[in-house]
């Protein structure tokens, strides 16, 4: 079918959706970079949707860097007919869109990531203080002048720009040299082997023989470091400090290959945006932003049974949580 008819089509539907939403749908669209976490995220928007008693229409855009394939997803969903859509944007492209919604009477909220756009609120980690803080804990363990690294997600993924920034800022300021400084093409789920990414980590690292310090910012990238510093035929004893977590980085955190974690709140950030929704629709105004702060482990932390307790919760989310996200309609 020719794509200017399949445009023609959704726009029909757009129209006689705006004029009969339902109140009583809300939509939610998830990102790419940390299966586990958006999972996670999944679980808590279900958890307060059956709480507010509101139905939940969840899509999912698989690559952060498609940025006509997440529109597809929010087309879809405007056809729907749901009064609020929750997502994760994966480019400033996306205030052109929240645009368009608004003036059919759909609101937007977005969660883990935000641009400059007419959205109703944004649920967020505290990016660029988790970042900074990230540098402030590895200075604690190095001499000063050490050499240090961050291996990098997409650019247009503001979350973890705002948490490589942090990053960047914190270590100068601590007295650390960023010696390496680069891009990953990490998967976009745990369908994916990544095998390469985690070849190209390697071959990062061990360009740079001196690097006393690493931080990765967000789930994908640190499993990929993990993975290559367990490929390298001489394994290094850098300080690792990473973002998010998953059974492989828990268990790594727990032989000391990694130094430490930091934990984000993916179940509350998805229940928050969900709940945000249901008080859009009661008519309650909302803050511009919504912070929630990350927990920082390290391994000796893994014995606290608090942290056990969170852990525990963590995997359960995300184990109820497993069946596959519905994909988008496609030509």
């Amino acid at each position: 079918m020719p794509s200017s008819t399949i445009s023609a089509f959704i726009a029909v539907l757009a129209l006689l959706s705006s004029e009969q939403q339902t109140p009583d749908c809300i939509g939610l669209v998830t990102a790419s970079g940390g299966d586990q976490f958006w999972r996670e995220v999944e679980a808590g928007a279900s958890a307060a949707a059956a709480e507010v008693e509101l139905k939940l229409e969840v899509r999912s855009s698989f690559d952060d860097k498609d940025i006509a394939q997440q529109r597809v997803v929010i087309d879809e969903l405007q056809t729907m007919a749901c009064s609020t859509i929750v997502m994760a944007p994966n480019s400033p492209e996306r205030a052109q869109d929240v645009a368009k919604l608004k003036q059919q009477g759909i609101r937007t909220i977005f969660i883990d990531r935000d641009f400059p756009a007419e959205r109703a609120t944004a649920i967020l980690t505290d990016n660029y203080a988790t970042g900074e803080r990230a540098a402030i804990a590895m200075a604690a363990e190095l001499p000063p002048g050490s050499a240090v690294g961050l291996l990098r997600l997409h650019k247009q993924v503001s979350s973890t720009s705002e948490r490589e920034q942090g990053f960047i800022d914190g270590a100068q300021v601590a007295g650390l040299t960023v010696v390496l400084d680069d891009y990953i093409d990490t998967p976009q789920s745990d369908a994916d082997s990544g095998a390469t990414t985690a070849q190209q980590a390697a071959q990062l690292i061990a360009s740079v023989p001196q690097l006393a310090g690493l931080f990765t910012p967000n789930e994908s990238t640190t499993t990929a470091a993990v993975l290559a510093r367990q490929s390298l035929a001489q394994p290094s004893t850098i300080v690792h400090i990473g973002v998010d977590s998953n059974k492989l980085l828990l268990k790594s955190l727990a032989q000391q290959e990694l130094h430490s974690l930091f934990l984000q709140r993916p179940f509350l950030i998805g229940y928050q945006g969900v709940m945000a929704a249901s008080k859009l629709q009661q008519g309650h105004a909302l803050p511009d932003v919504i912070l929630t702060e990350a927990t920082y482990i390290t391994t000796v932390d893994l014995q606290q049974p608090e942290i056990q307790a969170l852990l525990r919760e963590s995997d359960s989310r995300a184990s109820s949580n497993n069946e596959p996200v519905e994909k988008p309609l496609t030509d």
